[in-house]
């Protein structure tokens, strides 16, 4: 039984860059009842805040409500234009992860939790605009069989000179750095000193030198 469609190919960088689009199948979830689909979520990482909650997406006539117009119901995602160098610390020399575990609950109207997950609103930030509520103030939750589960992971290594050769390359060609390699070189300088750092700026800089010789 499908109870979810991916709307768009995975997205895995080798940096802290990663996307999951995913549609509910209401129609195989929730047999034309009323009710809340109900997530809970535990993120564990080296790179990004911890966190376990649960939001929700109510449900009518195997509608979510207020989604309709989106291309998907459901996002992990991790995409940073401000603190980039911040991240790059944070992930430099390091074995990274991220790992996105879920339960998936059906809610049904006469099913006596209704009641309490139709007063929760927004207030996780992993969530956004779905109406969520920390794990440990859901008790009600705690002992409900899930209808299913699904996971998704992001694992990147920067423990190595080529692994950070490689990675930085295809980050400054992914965003259009290459003609402004200031933030390359503020990168270059977080990297360990156990790390040949002369022999990494030298390789980025000649890959992307020839990346712009062979658009030409």
């Amino acid at each position: 039984m499908k109870y979810y469609t991916k709307t768009k190919k995975d997205i895995n960088k080798n940096w802290l860059e990663y996307s999951q689009e995913i549609k509910w199948n209401t129609e195989e979830i929730c047999n034309n009842e009323e009710g809340y689909i109900v997530q809970e979520v535990k993120i564990i990482s080296n790179v990004i805040p911890l966190s376990h909650y649960y939001e929700a997406w109510h449900v009518l006539n195997n509608k979510c409500e207020d989604y309709n117009d989106s291309s998907y119901d459901d996002k992990f995602c991790h995409f940073n234009e401000g603190a980039i160098l911040d991240e790059w610390e944070k992930i430099l020399g390091n074995n990274n992860y991220v790992i996105y575990k879920t339960n998936v609950f059906w809610i049904e109207r006469k099913n006596n939790v209704f009641k309490y997950v139709k007063n929760w609103v927004p207030c996780i930030f992993e969530a956004r605009d779905l109406n969520s509520i920390p794990y440990d103030e859901a008790k009600y939750m705690h002992n409900l069989v899930p209808l299913f589960s699904r996971r998704f992971e992001h694992f990147f290594s920067l423990d190595s000179d080529d692994k950070i050769i490689n990675s930085l390359f295809e980050y400054i060609i992914d965003r259009g750095y290459e003609k402004n390699l200031k933030i390359l070189n503020d990168i270059i300088e977080l990297i360990p000193n156990k790390y040949n750092v002369v022999r990494i700026k030298k390789e980025v800089e000649k890959n992307i030198m020839l990346h712009e010789k062979n658009i030409v």
